[in-house]
């Protein structure tokens, strides 16, 4: 963590992403995006604060993956590897704010700045985690946690290798780490397999071929 005014600035603006409507019409939904950009503009503000922006920070990408993978000489601190990720996704942010995208695509890729956020700052999820109602709940949610953790398999992937869950029964997950945005993280490519698409129906807006929960 960051120090707690950066770690209340991200849940914050956690919350705000996690709340856009992104299936809105485009005036509600442009009004949400500003809100968002606001909210991602004063986190932005309060890591300043911690550390100076990256020489060149300002330059424009002709991408936003130009702007999170741009390579460089000195390597950056914690405090300086947030702000230059929280400053990119700031700023796709108000570049949405003039020319949303809608539905799927635009859950997909909020869905990806609020994971981002909290990776950059290291800020707990908060209230978007699964949270027990009763005592019963609290305690089977504790004893699911328990039996996950005494029969968890780790396995350490390496470039080039190629991992084939079955969802049906297996609870998967990925270690915790600290992104830096320097073309030097981890990154992995996802993709999903189904044998009966109707199943999914419900979760694919427009009959399209995007999942969205």
């Amino acid at each position: 963590m960051l120090g707690p005014r950066v770690d209340a600035e991200a849940k914050r603006t956690a919350h705000v992403l996690a709340a856009l409507s992104t299936h809105a019409g485009p005036v509600e939904r442009t009004l949400g995006l500003r809100q968002v950009a606001t909210a991602a503009g004063e986190l932005a503000a309060e890591l300043s604060d911690l550390a100076p922006a990256v020489v060149g920070e300002g330059l424009p990408a002709e991408s936003t993956s130009q702007s999170f993978f741009r390579v460089r000489e000195g390597e950056l601190s914690d405090q300086q590897a947030a702000l230059h990720g929280v400053l990119v996704i700031h700023r796709r942010l108000e570049d949405l704010c003039d020319a949303p995208l809608s539905g799927s695509d635009l859950a997909l890729e909020v869905a990806g700045m609020r994971r981002s956020v909290l990776d950059l700052t290291g800020a707990a999820p908060g209230a978007v985690v699964t949270t027990p109602l009763t005592p019963r709940a609290a305690a089977a949610l504790t004893e699911f946690g328990r039996a996950c953790e005494a029969s968890a398999r780790a396995l350490r992937l390496t470039p080039g290798d190629l991992v084939v869950i079955d969802n049906r029964v297996t609870v998967h997950g990925r270690t915790a780490f600290h992104p830096r945005y320097d073309g030097a993280d981890r990154w992995l490519q996802r993709t999903y397999v189904t044998t009966d698409l109707r199943r999914s129906r419900d979760h694919r807006p427009h009959d399209g071929h995007v999942l969205v929960h």
